[in-house]
């Protein structure tokens, strides 16, 4: 671990929302003074705020906020999507370079803003959050039943009706999977569901922040979703075995062996977090069961923690008392 940086503790929504409810911001204050003097900071991403916003209470969702200002490093790590710009860009490698994590995208510069300065909140349009996330919302439902079923009808789908293919005739066509696996069926639902989230998230940028996977495409003036299957499955087919796609699309795996869970996207987009941060925190139990399920096979996984198996050392807090209407 590079020792001038921040030892980065990623709170995953649950968390956040979990360590809220029991601390106030004197303790957000104080813990956030006792992180940083021992070389650690704590962090939340574009994908937390993204969820915070969609609490409907507003007055719930204000505090949450200024809880999270108090506590939490002014600046966020990337967007899953930037991440996946950035591990394409740097050739898919297996083992990543170490490079600074640090958001320039939608939230990055108000979050900023309102960390150095309390008094201000995040300024949003309720109405376009909504109305993704909805969007959002139907593409996991989508994704939800292509794993369980392996075929959906995609063509009536908002944002996503440009995707007339079939994912096993792209597996096929480029030739991607090997062949000791072309009839191992577990192995063939997960590659056709890496490959779907492949397309619906790079080749159609149907995401949190769309507009950065929209950037990488302007730069290489492929504008037809064809012609960006064409590029990505022919240049890159190694996204399909490696990378962030996979811990994605292994989350959104154990979640639809059960019923549709709501939160299957984003839940699946933090654990790319499980890569690029020291420690991920959830109070979700997808969480552990994710883990635990996969810690022999990837050796990151084992960062996860659950809030229950984090034993949290509280001494008397010397920060002033400050004005709060919490």
């Amino acid at each position: 671990m590079n020792n001038t940086r921040l030892q980065r503790i990623y709170f995953e929504t649950s968390a956040l929302t979990s360590f809220a409810h029991t601390h106030d911001v004197q303790d957000a204050i104080a813990t956030k003074a006792f992180q940083n003097t021992r070389g650690r900071g704590w962090y939340i991403s574009p994908v937390v705020l993204w969820e915070v916003l969609l609490t409907s209470d507003e007055q719930q969702r204000e505090k949450l906020i200024y809880f999270a200002q108090h506590l939490f490093e002014p600046e966020l790590l990337p967007s899953p999507e930037k991440l996946i710009i950035r591990y394409i860009r740097s050739g898919c490698p297996l083992v990543e370079e170490e490079y600074p994590l640090s958001s320039t995208g939608t939230f990055s510069a108000a979050w900023r803003d309102i960390c150095q300065i309390k008094d201000k909140t995040l300024i949003y349009d309720p109405e376009q959050i909504a109305r993704k996330t909805r969007v959002l919302r139907d593409i996991a439902r989508l994704l939800h039943e292509f794993f369980k079923f392996g075929a959906i009808d995609i063509s009536a789908k908002p944002g996503v009706a440009g995707l007339q293919v079939s994912v096993q005739q792209l597996l096929e066509g480029f030739n991607i999977i090997p062949h000791d696996l072309k009839h191992n069926q577990d192995a063939l639902r997960h590659f056709r569901l890496v490959a779907f989230y492949i397309l619906l998230l790079l080749c159609a940028g149907a995401s949190i922040e769309g507009h950065v996977i929209e950037e990488f495409w302007n730069e290489k003036q492929i504008n037809r979703i064809e012609d960006r299957i064409e590029f990505v499955f022919s240049t890159h087919p190694e996204l399909v075995f490696r990378g962030p796609f996979q811990q994605i699309a292994l989350m959104t795996e154990f979640q639809s062996a059960t019923k549709f869970s709501r939160g299957v996207y984003f839940d699946s987009l933090h654990t790319v977090y499980s890569v690029y941060a020291d420690l991920l925190l959830s109070a979700d139990e997808h969480f552990r069961t994710f883990r635990d399920k996969l810690k022999e096979e990837f050796s990151f996984m084992g960062k996860i923690r659950h809030l229950d198996e984090i034993q949290f050392i509280y001494t008397e807090r010397q920060n002033q008392q400050v004005e709060t209407f919490l």
